[in-house]
């Protein structure tokens, strides 16, 4: 990229990348040890201060060069399968075998809930999400020194696992070189994953308050990056010599990552920022709609999790406040819902589809049924892979399905809310229109939909049934 741009790259901010910002200099550190590149390498001190600190025993754990190498040398010996996608790249992508997955989840950033379960965890950012160096779980588990001491010219990764001999044994000869054995001990006892958490979280919220402010939807989780809806962010602050992450390659159309910095990097991105003059999308938009997806269950459960609350049961009108008066029921002659969290409760982080049990919310079900005597019910619903048809299927089980005429997904549509097209979609379907349509949900981003189209708005959720909010603002 310093190539591409006719720069220095020491001159480069590179947000790309999702190093901690407050490690110890490295470089610094390394000066005391290069009379090691004399010898050839032993890992076992440094496997076994590894050990120590992370509370492993040392015969379950292999050092690697980075994670790269940790990934591949258990990828070749057992294959395997991503929980779901979006997933790291370097996982592997077979159709049946042990399942993988990245903790805090790679993109999303958000930490796996305590019930969810895989065969192979990645904690490459655990540590400095949690400020543990792992959850302690069964099965393997591969990680990153890389990002943790920011050093990525080291290459330090390893392997957890009671058989760990069967991935050494594909493990070239001095895989891990000298100087990198010999600053392990220096950076483990310069460890602080604690404060290093704290800082991030702290920083986390100043890049992301520094992006709102500038008009951008941020969508913050546990990792050390935001994720930001700002299609051509990368494009345009590239010249002023700050690189972040575009999110294609996972699947997320413009959608930046953007690590997170320290306080001259914050400085230096919001200068960037208002020099490169990036229009933001349209306010409110989180990043990747209706936020950014659950590990795993993000791309294969009813409905991805919803970032904002207000008061349960806000109603209001066409854009409005709340302060309009409720209509009567002739004026309304559709409604609309929302479904994980509205409907139904949200499935949990890493549901396959196959395996989603769609679960109504106190007497949604009946409550749908007398609605439907007087109106016509429909749903759109955000989900990163899942059409109507399959939400459809999904709800059957429980009595819903029968009882909503139509049923649009941000698959379907191919925009997230608060965009509107995926509700104006509904009503075309329906025939009606927006003043005589009623749009439920339980976030902000679909309360922004409703405005943006026009139509009614009722807050439902918080674990109520939907019929009272409706009832009440229908009169």
């Amino acid at each position: 990229m310093a190539r591409a741009l006719g720069t220095d790259p020491a001159s480069l901010l590179d947000l790309s990348q999702n190093l901690n910002p407050f490690a110890p200099d490295v470089a610094a550190l390394a000066e005391r040890h290069l009379g090691e590149l004399r010898g050839y390498p032993d890992p076992a001190e440094a496997t076994g201060l590894l050990a120590e600190a992370m509370g492993v025993d040392p015969d379950r754990l292999l050092l690697t060069n980075g994670a790269a190498e940790a990934i591949s040398l258990v990828a070749t010996e057992i294959e395997g399968q991503v929980w779901s996608e979006p997933e790291f790249g370097l996982h592997p992508r077979g159709d049946s075998g042990p399942v993988w997955r990245s903790d805090p989840h790679n993109p999303s950033g958000r930490l796996a809930g305590p019930g969810e379960v895989a065969d192979v965890w990645d904690e490459a950012f655990y540590p400095l999400a949690t400020g543990r160096w792992t959850a302690g779980r069964h099965g393997i588990v591969v990680g990153s020194l890389t990002k943790t001491f920011s050093c990525p010219g080291l290459r330090l990764g390893y392997v957890v696992a009671d058989d760990v001999e069967r991935f050494a044994n594909r493990q070239p000869r001095w895989s891990v070189g000298s100087l990198s054995l010999a600053l392990l001990t220096d950076l483990l006892e310069r460890a602080d994953l604690a404060g290093w958490t704290a800082a991030i979280a702290a920083a986390r919220r100043d890049l992301a308050a520094l992006l709102e402010a500038r008009g951008f939807a941020v969508d913050v989780a546990d990792a050390p990056w935001v994720l930001v809806k700002a299609p051509g962010l990368r494009e345009a602050l590239a010249p002023h010599g700050v690189l972040v992450r575009d999110c294609a390659g996972f699947g997320l159309d413009g959608t930046a990552r953007v690590a997170v910095p320290d306080i001259a990097g914050l400085e230096r991105l919001a200068a960037a920022l208002d020099g490169a003059k990036v229009t933001p999308p349209i306010a409110g938009t989180a990043a990747g709609g209706e936020g950014e997806p659950e590990p795993g269950a993000s791309s294969e459960s009813i409905k991805t999790s919803e970032q904002g609350t207000t008061a349960a049961g806000r109603e209001s009108g066409p854009g409005g406040n709340g302060n309009e008066p409720a209509p009567g029921r002739r004026q309304v002659e559709a409604i609309v819902f929302d479904v994980g969290d509205t409907l139904v409760h949200a499935a949990s982080p890493g549901t396959p589809v196959e395996a989603l049990r769609a679960v109504p919310i106190g007497e949604a079900v009946e409550d749908l049924r007398r609605l439907r005597a007087r109106y016509r019910l429909a749903a759109l619903t955000d989900t990163s892979v899942m059409t109507g048809e399959q939400v459809r299927r999904a709800l059957a089980a429980c009595g819903l399905a029968d009882l909503l005429e139509v049923i649009v997904t941000s698959v379907d549509v191919g925009v997230e809310k608060p965009d509107p097209d995926g509700l104006r979609l509904v009503m075309q379907y329906l025939g009606v229109t927006p003043e005589r349509t009623l749009f439920v949900g339980d976030s902000d981003v679909d309360e922004g939909a409703a405005a943006a189209a026009g139509t009614h708005f009722v807050r439902a959720g918080g674990g109520r049934s939907p019929g009272e909010p409706v009832e009440r603002f229908l009169g």
